[in-house]
């Protein structure tokens, strides 16, 4: 179900979000440079504080990947309202082969440093 797969996929790319987030949450970051209705404070609206400061702490050189393989998936997911599936869903094809691997390879670090705190972050 591509929905499913789509909100599967936005979860395992909050942790790049996260990672990539400033400590202080409204400063620019080059590691994820996208805005939008669903990107705030440089990221998706689904990470925890706990969860971002545990991503930038253990796992911020695996996501550089966000900016450069992701580009066009972060482009469309920011670009859409708030909670919008509907829209979510038409960015899924525009998750290339490379932004997979960036995910799995975000995911991979998420689970093994940041679990306990990412845990209901999506």
């Amino acid at each position: 179900m591509k929905t499913s797969y789509v909100l599967t996929t936005v979860a395992a790319l909050a942790a790049i979000a996260a990672c990539s987030s400033s400590s202080g949450g409204s400063t620019s970051n080059a590691s994820f440079p996208f805005s939008g209705p669903s990107c705030t404070n440089n990221g998706p609206n689904t990470s925890t504080t706990a969860c971002n400061n545990c991503m930038q702490a253990q796992c911020s050189d695996v996501v550089a990947c966000a900016a450069t393989d992701c580009k066009d998936f972060w482009s469309c997911y920011c670009a859409c309202q708030q909670n919008d599936v509907v829209c979510y869903g038409a960015c899924s094809g525009k998750e290339t082969s490379a932004c997979k691997t960036c995910n799995g390879n975000v995911t991979a670090c998420r689970s093994a440093h940041c679990s306990a705190d990412c845990k209901g972050a999506g």
